[in-house]
């Protein structure tokens, strides 16, 4: 699955849990769909939702590519960075291989560092949800350093259902490998603010014609303010802009590696 995120410094301020556990490996973030029909769940990568079908993984020079095919339904992730940001981008393309139209939801999670430790800063950061952004800000003002920052979790398409609460999306003792806001039919509460193990979860829905294929980006990332995250969430909105960023980024590191 997907590694640890920081911003500015690796080891004060990190986006996402970075945890020395090569065993469990556990992740910070993930892309699970679900099929409106069946209900079944699965995640975008091998982890956190383990499954019997292959996986495709792909290590390259400024991005990581995970293929898989379920059901009819064929996923493609790419993630990368964009160049000159502290903004890690995923690209989902999902493309139905089924004689039937298919209704998938699309859930965007991740938990928040902020900091150090996760165990250290869950009750010092306060989220909120801005809608017209499609978006989850998160802050953390006890820290010295990055008091100022802002970090955001959004996606490319229109959000049908958001929360900050942690709790409420794994469900209590639950786990990010069957999470009880996925288990039912239950709406997300929409609940952000402070008080909360916090984290970032943005649902949207895709309805998929027979053959079709539909392309969209989930977006991780820190600004030094809030006005410089709204920037960077208006720059990134459409899906073609981080798509070209993934690959300006892949090209530049193939020109700096070739060198030698």
């Amino acid at each position: 699955g997907a590694g640890s995120i920081w911003a500015g410094n690796s080891y004060f301020y990190r986006i996402t849990p970075w945890h020395n556990d090569p065993v469990s490996d556990p992740m910070g973030d993930v892309i699970y769909i679900r099929d409106a029909e069946s209900r079944d769940l699965w995640s975008a990568t091998p982890a956190p939702v383990m499954s019997e079908l292959p996986y495709s993984v792909r290590h390259g020079q400024g991005s990581s590519t995970f293929e898989h095919a379920r059901d009819g339904i064929s996923t493609s992730l790419v993630m990368g960075i964009a160049p000159g940001h502290a903004l890690k981008i995923s690209l989902l393309r999902v493309t139905n291989n089924d004689r039937a139209k298919r209704t998938l939801g699309i859930t965007s999670y991740a938990e928040w560092t902020l900091g150090v430790l996760r165990e250290h800063t869950q009750h010092q950061v306060r989220t909120s949800f801005d809608a017209e952004h499609s978006a989850i800000l998160a802050s953390n003002t006890y820290d010295p350093h990055f008091a100022a920052w802002v970090a955001f979790s959004a996606v490319t398409e229109r959000v049908v259902a958001h929360t900050g609460d942690r709790r409420e999306f794994l469900g209590r003792n639950g786990t990010m490998a069957a999470p009880a806001a996925l288990a039912t039919d239950i709406t997300l509460s929409g609940v952000t603010g402070a008080a909360f193990d916090p984290c970032a979860a943005l649902q949207f829905e895709i309805d998929l014609a027979p053959g079709e294929t539909r392309e969209f980006a989930c977006l991780i990332a820190a600004a030094p303010s809030e006005a410089e995250a709204f920037r960077a969430i208006e720059s990134y909105r459409d899906v073609d802009r981080p798509r070209a960023a993934v690959a300006q980024d892949t090209e530049a590191w193939a020109r700096r590696l070739s060198v030698v």
